[in-house]
């Protein structure tokens, strides 16, 4: 999920995830364009999310998100979108993109990344 914490509305179309490798190679990306064809933007303090359907493990599920949830995406477990797949051998973290340059650096099992927008 990802959670608007600022005070301004902010569009979810510049981010993109990805899958980091162990390697350094990047693969399994997710566009926030994806959100955006249901929400324009991330009002403050308001969510937008991902739900694996068909996942043996839950992923994030922040409480600040309860009942404050503008999109929900759901992908089937098989999907190349899913990019932070800490039951993955071959990695263990994904990267943040704003507007297609890297803004941060997560740990896949975390449960938890704080990111700032430029």
């Amino acid at each position: 999920d990802l959670h608007n914490k600022g005070d301004a509305s902010s569009s979810v179309s510049g981010f993109a995830f990805e899958q980091v490798n162990r390697d350094g190679m990047t693969a399994n990306r997710f566009e926030g364009w994806e959100w955006q064809k249901y929400f324009d933007v991330i009002q403050p303090n308001r969510c937008v999310g991902l739900e694996v359907l068909g996942a043996k493990v839950l992923y994030l599920n922040p409480p600040e998100c309860d009942r404050k949830m503008l999109s929900t995406l759901n992908l089937f477990e098989t999907n190349n979108q899913i990019f932070w797949r800490s039951n993955n051998d071959d990695s263990y973290e994904f990267r943040v993109l704003w507007l297609n340059e890297e803004i941060a650096r997560c740990d896949s099992t975390a449960g938890t990344c704080d990111i700032y927008v430029p």
